[in-house]
């Protein structure tokens, strides 16, 4: 099965009656460490969801929930290009890393917005993906969200909202996570306090006793309650932290998270880390290395590689000329190329070469066998940083592929006399083995989703002064997948 597009999966989570909890691993019922005197302060709930947002100059923004191993929610309108990092099991953000070992820090690899996040807040609500994936334990664990469009929320009355928001109007942020019980109202209730009413994508709360209410500092914040999915009770968030009064002691509006939940599930499909292509591999029964993906272009003086069953990738310096009935062979195919997509900024300049990689599109598919599969290639991944190719020695003593470890060399651009790319890496060429071809893979041993796969990071760009310049694959991800779609 080929590359699965967000709007199929949308129609197969909805139209299929797909149904589930989108992190399974999520907060159970709430707990009580220690009565909580007025309703305040929450450093007795069993909060591990909670996330702290803060920017480039370490400046507290809002808050969130973590709800993925590597994505947390908030609200849309926080989101900027000045987010850089994210705080976990933290609750007291006077506490530093140093002196407070349950926080986790992980950096804002990407921020994805509701496009709908446009007029009065209507979809305000927001995705952060992390640089990596959380570690979960007792004090860092993600809360429920549940993925089913026959669960509304419409009779969940009770809620409670955390933030680091404002105690008062007139009172700077808390640095203790606060805690209030609020109730659902009627949409029009807002209509006094803020001049608007909920649309089926917000709902209105306020405090349960009539005193107090989220305040500036609390959006993005989750609104949560117990609930019962599929016979289990469990912590679920029912809403967001999105905008209110200024006096902070009125009725205010919330991000509706049950009217949210297939663009969430998509989004988190979308960009979290998965293989582009399932149906791939490089080893045989017995854990022997094989390069079932391996294939040659152009009289075999330029290698490429099968990423799907329709698309190879190669180098953009073969194609500097117009070519036609070029053919693709492999061990056990060879089909002619339909169309050859170079990277529209690739370039070249004194043996240098800039975004040296290329697509061949097949006429037809290739038949996938034991024999013929493509590799495999992670998209939305993390930067590798141990390298392996696969390899042949030129000692015919030694029988099969080896496995050769690689550390990239971080002088390399002294050594060639020209700038290494941040989207290229360098490795010295190996002398007892057959690795110069451009277009030949370098690769990395990594789990993608509990599978511990071969993953294609680079290829082959050039060879100069016994170093190999690699164009880095992984980098150009988001192109690729535009071009295979």
């Amino acid at each position: 099965m080929s590359v699965l597009s967000s709007a199929l999966f949308a129609i197969l989570l909805f139209h299929q009656g797909l149904a589930y909890l989108l992190e399974p691993n999520c907060k159970g019922h709430i707990e009580l460490v220690y009565k909580i005197q007025a309703g305040e302060n929450a450093l007795g709930y069993h909060t591990p969801f909670m996330v702290s947002i803060y920017d480039n100059t370490r400046k507290f923004i809002a808050g969130g929930s973590l709800i993925h191993k590597r994505f947390v929610l908030t609200a849309g309108h926080v989101i900027s290009k000045d987010l850089k990092f994210v705080r976990l099991g933290e609750k007291d953000r006077t506490c530093q890393n140093w002196n407070c070992s349950i926080v986790q820090e992980y950096l804002v690899d990407k921020a994805i917005g509701h496009p709908g996040n446009k007029l009065l807040f209507e979809n305000d609500i927001g995705l952060l993906r992390l640089n990596a994936h959380v570690e979960y334990n007792k004090a860092i664990k993600p809360i429920c969200i549940i993925v089913d469009d026959e669960v509304k929320f419409k009779d969940v009355k009770k809620l409670r909202a955390f933030g680091w928001g404002r105690t008062a109007s007139t009172e700077k942020l808390s640095d203790v996570l606060k805690t209030i019980l609020l109730n659902r109202e009627d949409p029009s209730a807002c209509e006094l306090s803020v001049g608007a009413t909920a649309t089926d994508h917000q709902f209105c709360a306020a405090s349960a006793d009539g005193h107090g209410d989220t305040c500036p500092g609390d959006s993005g914040g989750p609104l949560v309650a117990d609930f019962t999915y599929e016979g289990k009770m469990s912590y679920t968030q029912i809403g967001i932290v999105s905008y209110g009064s200024q006096s902070c002691n009125a009725s205010s509006i919330y991000t509706d998270v049950a009217s949210h939940q297939a663009w969430i599930a998509e989004m988190v499909h979308t960009h979290e880390e998965h293989l582009l292509f399932e149906n791939c591999s490089s080893q045989w029964t017995g854990n022997i290395a094989v390069r079932l993906w391996e294939t040659t272009i152009l009289k075999r003086t330029v290698a490429g590689t099968l990423i799907t069953d329709e698309f190879v990738v190669t180098v953009a310096r073969a194609f500097q000329t117009n070519f036609t009935d070029i053919k693709v062979k492999g061990k056990y195919f060879e089909i002619e190329v339909a169309q050859i997509i170079k990277h529209p900024e690739f370039s070249h300049s004194r043996g240098s070469f800039k975004n040296n990689i290329a697509l061949l599109k097949l006429k037809n598919k290739v038949k996938m066998s034991d024999l013929v599969k493509p590799i495999c290639l992670a998209v939305n991944s993390f930067p590798s940083i141990t390298f392996t190719a696969l390899l042949e020695a030129y000692n015919r003593s030694v029988v099969g592929l080896q496995r050769i470890n690689f550390t990239p060399t971080k002088d390399c651009s002294r050594t060639i006399g020209m700038p290494v790319e941040s989207n290229q890496f360098c490795v010295e060429q190996p002398r007892d083995y057959k690795y110069k071809l451009p277009g030949s893979v370098m690769g990395t041993y990594k789990e993608v989703k509990d599978v511990m796969s071969y993953l294609l990071t680079g290829i082959i760009s050039h060879v100069k002064y016994g170093m190999l310049v690699f164009t880095n694959v992984e980098t150009y991800d988001d192109w690729i997948r535009k071009n295979i779609m």
